[in-house]
């Protein structure tokens, strides 16, 4: 927590001052966690998967430290690196020389218990939009058109708990306790709330542009982050959608797509009309939702994948 703390201070200023701080605390936190494990769970068979770890962080962390004493320009292309190595390491099973890979399809979880964790972190990324939210009302005198952006970004938080809890995240727990490969799924759960806290702080980004500059002239970067964000929000909950039921949910699709599609258009017109642009595809999409649901409640149990 301590560390996490750090991070965040030292985050606004990764490529100024404290680059150091911030990889040599991000370097503490990666490897101290499966070093310290790796020594407490001693004659463990376990023992072997942090084991694995440890080797892949330490060997990431190298450029981590490298990147933070090279340049300012080269420093996004060296973290990129030690980034890919940690998550090839992930999706590799960690692979060790004589030690081999860890087969996380054999793992045993608990299903509820992991889901439970990843649904409190996306709560706390709602949390922080909620905060960016009135954080941006408070900076500047409250417009018309302010006050207008203030209330559909709630609701646009509103909608994403709306629609990320209805059915798939209600039932992610069972859906893994249930599946032949519940390690698998697991897994797969990782990369999907991954892909959703970025998706709502993308998103939380976007509010806070649009509710300082409501009225402004249409550009492009703030469309990019005020449609992709939402967008990447549905394919996240589309991929939910479909580990849990085992169907392709059109509408979640659908609704991206026409996100994606209204960035040319969204980059001409000011930020609020493309805020209410993102606040009508997930109305719609929360309200097929409720439909699908009422249709299909017979049938609407996960299915084992």
């Amino acid at each position: 927590m301590f560390g996490a703390l750090v991070l965040a201070i030292g985050m606004p200023h990764v490529f100024g001052g404290r680059a150091v701080v911030f990889a040599g605390t991000y370097v503490t936190n990666q490897l101290g966690r499966p070093l310290a494990l790796t020594l407490a769970l001693r004659r463990q068979p376990r023992r072997l998967v942090t084991t694995r770890i440890t080797i892949w962080t330490a060997v990431a962390a190298v450029p981590w430290l490298v990147g933070a004493a090279v340049s300012e320009h080269a420093r996004p292309a060296v973290w990129a690196g030690a980034l890919a190595i940690e998550y090839v390491g992930f999706a590799t099973g960690w692979p060790i020389p004589r030690l081999g890979a860890s087969r996380v399809n054999q793992w045993v979880i608990n299903g509820v218990h992991l889901v439970e964790r990843y649904q409190q972190v996306f709560l706390i990324a709602l949390g922080e939009a909620i905060l960016v939210i009135g954080l941006a009302s408070s900076a500047d005198p409250l417009t018309p058109a302010a006050v207008a952006a203030f209330v559909i970004a709630f609701a646009v938080t509103v909608l994403f708990w709306r629609i990320y809890f209805h059915r798939a995240g209600h039932l992610l727990p069972p859906a893994i306790r249930d599946s032949r490969s519940p390690a698998r799924l697991g897994e797969r759960a990782t990369y999907i709330h991954l892909v959703t806290v970025a998706s709502v702080l993308i998103t939380a980004v976007g509010f806070e542009l649009v509710i300082a500059h409501p009225a402004d002239e249409g550009a492009l970067p703030p469309a990019v982050i005020m449609l992709g964000g939402p967008a990447l929000f549905l394919l996240a909950q589309a991929w939910a959608e479909y580990e849990v039921f085992r169907r392709r949910p059109v509408h979640r699709l659908a609704g991206a797509l026409v996100l994606a599609a209204a960035v040319p258009v969204g980059a001409l017109l000011p930020g609020l009309a493309v805020l209410v642009m993102a606040a009508v595809v997930l109305v719609l999409v929360g309200g097929v939702d409720t439909l699908v649901s009422h249709l299909k409640d017979a049938d609407d149990l996960p299915s084992p994948a």
